[in-house]
Protein backbone atom coordinates (compact mmCIF):
# COMPACT_ATOMS: atom_id res chain seq x y z
CA UNK A 1 0.00 0.00 0.00
CA UNK A 2 2.54 2.41 0.79
CA UNK A 3 4.85 1.42 -2.51
CA UNK A 4 1.65 2.69 -4.30
CA UNK A 5 0.84 5.66 -2.34
CA UNK A 6 5.15 6.67 -3.71
CA UNK A 7 4.22 5.48 -7.00
CA UNK A 8 0.66 7.49 -7.35
CA UNK A 9 3.07 10.59 -6.21
CA UNK A 10 5.38 9.74 -8.58
CA UNK A 11 3.43 9.94 -11.87
CA UNK A 12 1.87 13.24 -9.92
CA UNK A 13 5.29 14.68 -9.93
CA UNK A 14 6.28 13.30 -13.41
CA UNK A 15 3.13 14.59 -14.96
CA UNK A 16 3.65 18.21 -13.36
CA UNK A 17 6.93 18.11 -15.24
CA UNK A 18 5.20 17.06 -18.19
CA UNK A 19 2.68 19.72 -18.60
CA UNK A 20 5.51 22.60 -18.25
CA UNK A 21 7.11 20.73 -21.32
CA UNK A 22 3.68 21.07 -23.13
CA UNK A 23 3.54 24.73 -21.68
CA UNK A 24 6.69 25.85 -23.52
CA UNK A 25 5.77 23.91 -26.68
CA UNK A 26 2.82 25.87 -26.92
CA UNK A 27 4.99 28.77 -26.59
CA UNK A 28 7.37 27.82 -29.36
CA UNK A 29 9.92 27.66 -27.06
CA UNK A 30 10.88 23.89 -27.96
CA UNK A 31 14.39 23.60 -26.04
CA UNK A 32 12.84 24.49 -23.09
CA UNK A 33 9.68 22.20 -23.86
CA UNK A 34 12.63 19.08 -24.08
CA UNK A 35 14.27 20.03 -21.02
CA UNK A 36 11.35 19.18 -18.99
CA UNK A 37 10.10 16.09 -21.36
CA UNK A 38 13.88 14.69 -20.78
CA UNK A 39 13.52 15.36 -17.11
CA UNK A 40 10.19 13.66 -17.32
CA UNK A 41 11.94 10.50 -18.82
CA UNK A 42 14.40 10.43 -16.14
CA UNK A 43 12.11 10.32 -13.53
CA UNK A 44 9.61 7.78 -14.54
CA UNK A 45 12.66 5.42 -14.82
CA UNK A 46 12.24 5.35 -11.34
CA UNK A 47 9.01 3.64 -11.46
CA UNK A 48 9.58 -0.37 -10.90
CA UNK A 49 6.21 -1.28 -11.90
CA UNK A 50 5.21 -1.97 -15.20
CA UNK A 51 1.41 -0.59 -15.43
CA UNK A 52 -0.93 0.64 -17.99
CA UNK A 53 -0.47 4.10 -15.71
CA UNK A 54 3.33 4.11 -15.92
CA UNK A 55 2.69 2.82 -19.96
CA UNK A 56 0.06 5.86 -20.64
CA UNK A 57 2.57 8.52 -19.01
CA UNK A 58 5.63 7.51 -20.33
CA UNK A 59 3.83 7.35 -24.34
CA UNK A 60 2.50 10.82 -23.34
CA UNK A 61 5.99 12.12 -22.46
CA UNK A 62 7.44 10.83 -25.97
CA UNK A 63 4.94 11.57 -28.39
CA UNK A 64 5.68 15.20 -27.07
CA UNK A 65 9.28 14.80 -27.20
CA UNK A 66 8.69 13.70 -31.03
CA UNK A 67 6.53 16.76 -31.60
CA UNK A 68 8.96 18.76 -30.15
CA UNK A 69 11.99 17.50 -32.19
CA UNK A 70 9.94 18.04 -35.14
CA UNK A 71 9.69 21.69 -34.69
CA UNK A 72 13.06 21.83 -33.90
CA UNK A 73 14.01 20.36 -37.22
CA UNK A 74 15.28 17.17 -35.58
CA UNK A 75 13.37 14.60 -37.87
CA UNK A 76 15.89 11.30 -36.35
CA UNK A 77 14.85 12.09 -33.40
CA UNK A 78 11.76 12.76 -33.68
CA UNK A 79 11.44 9.22 -35.32
CA UNK A 80 13.20 7.69 -33.12
CA UNK A 81 10.62 8.84 -30.07
CA UNK A 82 7.77 8.37 -31.96
CA UNK A 83 8.64 4.86 -32.50
CA UNK A 84 9.27 4.97 -28.93
CA UNK A 85 5.85 6.12 -28.64
CA UNK A 86 4.40 3.71 -30.57
CA UNK A 87 5.63 0.18 -28.91
CA UNK A 88 3.73 1.64 -25.98
CA UNK A 89 0.54 2.48 -28.18
CA UNK A 90 -0.11 -1.13 -29.08
CA UNK A 91 -0.25 -1.80 -25.61
CA UNK A 92 -2.64 0.61 -25.04
CA UNK A 93 -5.67 1.59 -27.12
CA UNK A 94 -5.78 1.93 -31.12
CA UNK A 95 -5.53 5.02 -31.70
CA UNK A 96 -2.65 6.47 -29.65
CA UNK A 97 -0.65 5.01 -32.32
CA UNK A 98 -2.65 6.89 -35.32
CA UNK A 99 -0.69 9.95 -33.60
CA UNK A 100 2.75 7.98 -33.66
CA UNK A 101 2.02 7.43 -37.83
CA UNK A 102 0.93 11.32 -38.12
CA UNK A 103 4.70 12.21 -36.92
CA UNK A 104 6.21 9.64 -38.68
CA UNK A 105 4.24 11.13 -41.73
CA UNK A 106 5.49 14.16 -41.51
CA UNK A 107 8.66 13.58 -41.26
CA UNK A 108 8.56 11.60 -44.41
CA UNK A 109 7.08 14.94 -46.00
CA UNK A 110 9.69 17.23 -45.05
CA UNK A 111 12.22 14.49 -45.98
CA UNK A 112 10.82 14.69 -49.90
CA UNK A 113 8.96 10.99 -49.28
CA UNK A 114 5.57 11.83 -50.53
CA UNK A 115 4.33 8.59 -51.33
CA UNK A 116 5.74 7.72 -48.06
CA UNK A 117 3.54 10.34 -45.95
CA UNK A 118 0.44 9.52 -47.64
CA UNK A 119 0.76 6.05 -46.33
CA UNK A 120 1.13 7.24 -42.94
CA UNK A 121 -1.61 10.02 -42.92
CA UNK A 122 -4.03 7.94 -44.72
CA UNK A 123 -2.98 4.69 -41.82
CA UNK A 124 -3.81 7.37 -39.55
CA UNK A 125 -6.56 8.39 -40.66
CA UNK A 126 -8.15 4.78 -41.19
CA UNK A 127 -7.61 4.32 -37.11
CA UNK A 128 -9.11 7.61 -36.54
CA UNK A 129 -12.19 7.23 -38.10
CA UNK A 130 -12.97 3.66 -37.01
CA UNK A 131 -11.86 4.43 -33.22
CA UNK A 132 -13.13 8.27 -33.17
CA UNK A 133 -15.94 8.68 -35.86
CA UNK A 134 -15.85 11.10 -38.93
CA UNK A 135 -16.90 14.61 -36.74
CA UNK A 136 -13.39 14.37 -34.49
CA UNK A 137 -10.99 16.96 -33.95
CA UNK A 138 -7.88 14.48 -34.98
CA UNK A 139 -10.04 13.15 -37.96
CA UNK A 140 -9.62 17.00 -39.17
CA UNK A 141 -6.34 17.06 -38.39
CA UNK A 142 -5.74 13.62 -40.42
CA UNK A 143 -7.26 15.46 -43.44
CA UNK A 144 -5.18 18.69 -43.01
CA UNK A 145 -2.27 16.50 -43.48
CA UNK A 146 -2.88 14.86 -46.46
CA UNK A 147 -3.79 18.08 -47.79
CA UNK A 148 -0.26 19.46 -46.82
CA UNK A 149 1.24 16.58 -49.14
CA UNK A 150 -1.55 17.26 -52.27
CA UNK A 151 0.12 20.81 -51.89
CA UNK A 152 3.75 19.73 -51.76
CA UNK A 153 2.59 17.78 -55.00
CA UNK A 154 1.46 20.61 -56.49
CA UNK A 155 -2.48 19.10 -56.60
CA UNK A 156 -4.17 22.18 -55.56
CA UNK A 157 -7.74 20.92 -56.27
CA UNK A 158 -7.02 17.80 -54.47
CA UNK A 159 -5.22 19.90 -51.37
CA UNK A 160 -7.89 22.63 -51.15
CA UNK A 161 -10.50 19.65 -51.15
CA UNK A 162 -8.85 17.90 -48.00
CA UNK A 163 -8.36 21.59 -46.59
CA UNK A 164 -11.82 22.36 -46.46
CA UNK A 165 -12.97 18.78 -44.86
CA UNK A 166 -10.74 19.87 -42.04
CA UNK A 167 -12.10 23.18 -41.48
CA UNK A 168 -15.47 22.37 -41.55
CA UNK A 169 -15.04 20.33 -38.69
CA UNK A 170 -12.99 22.46 -36.64
CA UNK A 171 -15.73 24.98 -37.43
CA UNK A 172 -18.47 23.16 -36.21
CA UNK A 173 -16.21 22.01 -32.84
CA UNK A 174 -14.11 25.23 -32.13
CA UNK A 175 -14.10 29.02 -31.37
CA UNK A 176 -13.57 31.01 -34.32
CA UNK A 177 -10.26 32.14 -33.19
CA UNK A 178 -8.94 28.86 -32.36
CA UNK A 179 -5.44 28.89 -33.36
CA UNK A 180 -5.93 25.56 -35.66
CA UNK A 181 -8.07 27.35 -37.41
CA UNK A 182 -5.49 30.09 -38.17
CA UNK A 183 -3.03 27.08 -39.06
CA UNK A 184 -6.00 25.96 -41.54
CA UNK A 185 -6.41 29.24 -43.10
CA UNK A 186 -2.56 29.56 -43.71
CA UNK A 187 -2.62 26.37 -45.71
CA UNK A 188 -5.57 27.56 -48.08
CA UNK A 189 -3.84 30.95 -48.19
CA UNK A 190 -0.66 28.87 -49.77
CA UNK A 191 -2.55 27.16 -52.26
CA UNK A 192 -3.85 30.62 -53.58
CA UNK A 193 -0.92 31.69 -53.52
CA UNK A 194 0.46 28.88 -55.97
CA UNK A 195 -2.39 29.24 -57.90
CA UNK A 196 -1.78 32.85 -58.55
CA UNK A 197 -4.49 33.97 -56.89
CA UNK A 198 -2.83 36.81 -54.79
CA UNK A 199 -5.80 38.59 -53.66
CA UNK A 200 -8.16 35.35 -51.77
CA UNK A 201 -3.96 34.48 -50.87
CA UNK A 202 -3.69 37.65 -48.83
CA UNK A 203 -7.44 37.16 -47.55
CA UNK A 204 -6.61 33.95 -45.84
CA UNK A 205 -2.91 34.73 -44.62
CA UNK A 206 -4.39 38.16 -42.62
CA UNK A 207 -7.20 35.69 -41.42
CA UNK A 208 -4.65 33.84 -40.23
CA UNK A 209 -2.12 35.91 -38.75
CA UNK A 210 -5.24 38.19 -36.57
CA UNK A 211 -5.67 35.28 -35.31
CA UNK A 212 -2.37 34.01 -33.94
CA UNK A 213 -1.52 37.50 -32.97
CA UNK A 214 -4.44 37.66 -30.26
CA UNK A 215 -4.07 33.98 -29.41
CA UNK A 216 -0.11 33.20 -29.89
CA UNK A 217 1.45 36.75 -28.74
CA UNK A 218 3.69 38.36 -31.70
CA UNK A 219 6.65 36.30 -31.50
CA UNK A 220 5.63 32.75 -32.11
CA UNK A 221 6.97 30.70 -34.93
CA UNK A 222 3.69 30.58 -36.30
CA UNK A 223 3.23 34.04 -37.08
CA UNK A 224 6.89 34.06 -38.62
CA UNK A 225 5.11 31.61 -41.02
CA UNK A 226 2.33 33.47 -41.76
CA UNK A 227 4.93 36.89 -42.13
CA UNK A 228 6.64 34.59 -44.59
CA UNK A 229 3.53 33.77 -46.80
CA UNK A 230 2.58 37.53 -46.54
CA UNK A 231 5.58 38.33 -48.11
CA UNK A 232 5.13 35.67 -50.61
CA UNK A 233 2.74 37.54 -52.03
CA UNK A 234 3.97 40.79 -52.14
CA UNK A 235 6.83 39.10 -53.80
CA UNK A 236 4.85 38.00 -56.40
CA UNK A 237 2.82 40.60 -57.03
CA UNK A 238 6.20 42.83 -57.49
CA UNK A 239 5.83 44.60 -54.37
CA UNK A 240 9.58 44.02 -53.39
CA UNK A 241 10.20 46.12 -49.83
CA UNK A 242 6.88 45.06 -49.02
CA UNK A 243 8.14 41.66 -49.04
CA UNK A 244 11.56 42.55 -48.17
CA UNK A 245 10.00 43.88 -44.49
CA UNK A 246 7.70 41.14 -44.05
CA UNK A 247 10.84 38.35 -44.35
CA UNK A 248 12.74 40.04 -41.77
CA UNK A 249 9.93 40.23 -39.62
CA UNK A 250 9.60 36.97 -40.20
CA UNK A 251 13.39 36.10 -39.47
CA UNK A 252 13.97 37.98 -36.53
CA UNK A 253 11.24 35.62 -34.93
CA UNK A 254 12.68 32.61 -35.86
CA UNK A 255 15.89 33.41 -35.20
CA UNK A 256 15.17 34.33 -31.92
CA UNK A 257 12.66 30.93 -31.41
CA UNK A 258 14.17 28.37 -33.39
CA UNK A 259 18.15 29.52 -34.00
CA UNK A 260 20.10 29.81 -36.96
CA UNK A 261 20.43 26.76 -37.99
CA UNK A 262 16.63 25.30 -38.90
CA UNK A 263 15.35 24.97 -42.36
CA UNK A 264 12.79 27.75 -41.78
CA UNK A 265 15.64 30.05 -41.89
CA UNK A 266 16.81 28.88 -44.56
CA UNK A 267 14.23 29.19 -46.36
CA UNK A 268 14.01 32.47 -45.46
CA UNK A 269 17.22 33.51 -46.61
CA UNK A 270 16.40 32.06 -49.73
CA UNK A 271 13.18 34.02 -50.30
CA UNK A 272 15.21 37.43 -49.84
CA UNK A 273 17.82 35.86 -52.01
CA UNK A 274 15.03 36.08 -54.49
CA UNK A 275 13.60 39.39 -53.76
CA UNK A 276 17.45 40.44 -54.38
CA UNK A 277 17.62 38.66 -57.34
CA UNK A 278 14.42 40.22 -58.97
CA UNK A 279 15.88 43.89 -57.84
CA UNK A 280 19.04 43.04 -59.61
CA UNK A 281 21.10 43.18 -56.44
CA UNK A 282 23.23 40.24 -57.10
CA UNK A 283 25.63 40.60 -54.92
CA UNK A 284 22.91 40.45 -52.07
CA UNK A 285 21.58 37.47 -53.76
CA UNK A 286 24.97 35.47 -53.98
CA UNK A 287 25.02 36.00 -50.85
CA UNK A 288 21.70 34.78 -49.31
CA UNK A 289 21.69 32.06 -51.59
CA UNK A 290 24.61 30.89 -49.96
CA UNK A 291 23.61 31.29 -46.34
CA UNK A 292 20.26 29.76 -47.09
CA UNK A 293 22.19 26.44 -49.04
CA UNK A 294 24.63 25.85 -46.01
CA UNK A 295 21.68 25.20 -43.65
CA UNK A 296 20.21 22.58 -46.00
CA UNK A 297 22.79 20.89 -46.39
CA UNK A 298 23.61 20.74 -43.13
CA UNK A 299 20.11 19.90 -41.97
CA UNK A 300 19.04 17.77 -44.94
CA UNK A 301 21.68 16.36 -46.51
CA UNK A 302 22.77 16.95 -50.06
CA UNK A 303 19.89 14.43 -51.66
CA UNK A 304 17.24 16.27 -50.53
CA UNK A 305 14.75 17.55 -53.31
CA UNK A 306 15.24 20.75 -52.72
CA UNK A 307 18.99 21.14 -52.52
CA UNK A 308 18.90 20.05 -56.58
CA UNK A 309 16.64 23.38 -56.80
CA UNK A 310 19.03 25.71 -54.10
CA UNK A 311 22.18 24.82 -56.51
CA UNK A 312 20.74 25.12 -59.56
CA UNK A 313 19.12 28.94 -58.52
CA UNK A 314 22.72 29.42 -57.40
CA UNK A 315 24.39 28.91 -60.44
CA UNK A 316 21.93 30.52 -62.52
CA UNK A 317 22.47 33.43 -60.22
CA UNK A 318 26.06 33.90 -60.76
CA UNK A 319 25.96 33.39 -64.71
CA UNK A 320 23.18 36.34 -64.38
CA UNK A 321 25.93 38.24 -62.35
CA UNK A 322 28.52 37.46 -64.45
Amino acid sequence: MANQTSNSAIFDEIESIRKKGVKYHGEGNYEDALFYFQKAVARIKSIAESSDSRRQLEYSIYLAMAQSYLQKYQLIEANEYSGKAEKLAKKLEEVKISYCFDIQGDCKRLQGDFMGALRDYNKSLQIKLKSLGSEHLDVSKSYHNVGLVYQNQGKHDEALKEYNKSLRIKLKILENNDPSIAVLYNSIGQVYDDQGKYDDALSMYNKSLKIKLTQLGDNHPSIADTYNNIASVYANQGKYDDALSMYNKSLKINLTQLGDNHPSIADTYNNIANVYDNQGKYDDALSMYNKSLKIKLTQLGDNHPSIAIHITTLVVSMMIKT
